[in-house]
């Protein structure tokens, strides 16, 4: 079976064998090397790495040995990031060359599209530079409220490792922050992170109110309020420094437009044809909503 046909959120850790790596991360003590799942495949060592850089996408698979990790959200630790994907981008491109079947085939296709996309975003689009909504990861504490994986004093340490961790980066935000930036992207930031302002001062403070450990109750409240009052001033930053001098530049433009099918659908289909599909599906879509109930009949005179 392909390594991404595995990977639904049941089998996830399974598939990657994630037990055992999970220690270099952080996480508990590997077992002897007698005892170790087999060695993974190539595949596998890849969709590893990747998931080292967004904890927060392992999170969402249902990988809780990544839960109060972030990302490095610091200018050295992106340029890093990029650097590692330029490294797998070429062991991908390895692995298509050596693979001889069709799942084997496909584990390659699949790890090319989401090297390709990450690198899309954090090189050409330049996400980090661009777009304060790239570092919602610090400020999205949300999952180990609304998901019950586990006990709820479990839940609450993992997220204060977290906002322990936000607080630590928050100063990147508006460290890696180009002016300027594109006008309807800094009006929706600006309300997502009055939004985790609100969220941290609200929904979190009562999450912690029933915590029975005094001094995790403590701590935890006390970071999400100052990880709030960072959200806070990034929104006040956004409104009073960026908005006024907000362009388009959100705008892609052909060239990038092309690289960005390229990268998230593997589509090289030429403009000037998906425009002609679209005009053609436009007209199909007009005409039915002309007769909602089918073509009309004649009646008799």
């Amino acid at each position: 079976m392909s390594f991404f046909a595995a990977l639904r959120p049941s089998l996830f850790p399974l598939a990657l064998g994630l037990a055992p790596w999970s220690a270099g991360c952080g996480g508990p003590p590997s077992p002897p090397a007698s005892a170790q799942s087999p060695a993974p495949s190539a595949a596998e060592a890849i969709g590893r790495r990747l998931l080292a850089l967004t904890p927060n996408e392992a999170r969402a698979l249902g990988l809780h040995e990544f839960d109060g990790r972030i990302g490095d959200f610091s200018a050295a630790g992106v340029e890093r990031r990029i650097a590692t994907l330029r490294e797998l981008e070429a062991e991908v491109a390895g692995l298509a060359e050596q693979a001889t079947d069709g799942d084997a085939q496909l584990d390659a296709a699949v790890l090319r599209q989401m090297v390709a996309q990450d690198l899309f975003e954090l090189t050409e689009m330049e996400t980090w530079r661009t777009n304060p909504i790239y570092y919602s990861e610090l400020f999205s504490i949300d999952e180990y409220i609304v998901r019950d994986y586990a006990p709820k004093p479990e839940r609450a340490k993992a997220m204060l490792s977290h906002l322990r961790a936000a607080r630590a980066q928050a100063q990147n935000v508006q460290a890696n922050l180009r002016s300027p930036l594109s006008e309807p992207v800094v009006k929706t930031a600006i309300d997502i992170f009055k939004g985790f302002g609100q969220y941290l001062r609200g929904d979190v403070q009562t999450f912690l109110d029933g915590l029975d450990d005094p001094a995790v109750r403590a701590e935890a409240k006390d970071a999400a309020l100052a990880v709030a009052g960072e959200a806070e001033a990034i929104a006040t930053h956004l409104q009073s420094v960026e908005l006024p001098k907000a362009d388009q530049s959100h705008v892609l433009g052909r060239q990038r437009y092309e690289h960005l099918l390229l990268a998230q659908e593997a589509l090289s289909t030429p403009i000037e044809q998906l425009e002609a599909m679209a005009e053609q599906d436009l007209a199909r879509n007009r005409a039915a909503l002309s007769h909602p109930f089918g073509q009309p009949t004649s009646t008799p005179g």
